[in-house]
């Protein structure tokens, strides 16, 4: 209670010191959060395409966007420009098979969720990309054509056997090439092809509390406030 009583005592002799140190640290306080620059982060993840991430990274800009790198109408392009403009996007490569996507920007108003959308239209756009899979592409298209010729001649060979032909292996034989086939159409299917694997879902923000700079200020003002009161009771 001696300890109570002397604070208010002392709060009661420097009321005036008390409100002037109060306001200061208010004031300070709502300065330091209205100086914030703050930045609104959201992530969101993609497959990879089957591209790899050097080549990717060699062959994709988002600060350069022109009908000559996106195969996409110029008025879309102007479109994008305009709204990635807001923004910084930066990627790395997640895992082997999967990139991550980061997009910044410096309000809160802007549509993050609009941006993911502009860059999986770009990355699935993009001709550098797309030519530099077409040759790879072309080989398993002919490699296709040979598996479904292969397998069309077992399943002749199953109607119609030739004296030396092993029926029993027929099955596996064809179950094989068929997997085979499944597994490249659906390679072609996906070279180049973008997709998101997990889309934006919050956007975070490295802003501060106002509450967080009154709590500090008010404690520096706490002690200004003891060295005052006390250089004010000696020079009593």
């Amino acid at each position: 209670m001696d300890l109570v009583n002397l604070v208010k005592t002392i709060i009661i002799r420097n009321i005036k010191l008390v409100i002037i140190v109060f306001i200061a640290a208010i004031g300070f306080a709502v300065l330091h959060f209205k100086m914030q620059s703050p930045t609104y982060v959201s992530n969101f993840k993609t497959n990879n395409g089957f591209v790899d991430y050097s080549l990717f990274r060699s062959l994709t800009d988002f600060e350069i966007v022109n009908t000559e790198m996106y195969d996409l109408p110029e008025d879309q392009l102007n479109t994008i420009v305009e709204q990635i403009s807001e923004f910084k996007i930066s990627y790395i490569e997640e895992t082997n098979t999967s990139y991550s996507f980061t997009v910044s920007s410096k309000t809160e108003s802007e549509d993050h969720t609009a941006i993911q959308d502009d860059i999986l239209a770009l990355i699935n756009n993009n001709r550098f990309i797309k030519n530099s899979q077409a040759s790879e592409v072309s080989v398993m298209e002919r490699k296709l054509i040979y598996l479904k010729e292969k397998i069309r001649q077992l399943d002749s060979l199953m109607l119609a056997p030739s004296s030396n032909t092993r029926i029993s292996t027929i099955p596996s034989d064809s179950y094989h090439l068929y997997s085979q086939q499944l597994d490249l159409e659906e390679k072609i299917k996906e070279m180049g092809n973008f997709q998101i694997i997990k889309p934006i879902t919050s956007i975070k923000t490295n802003k501060r509390p106002l509450i967080m700079f009154a709590a500090l200020y008010l404690v520096l003002a706490g002690f200004i406030f003891l060295i005052f009161s006390k250089k004010i009771k000696l020079e009593n």
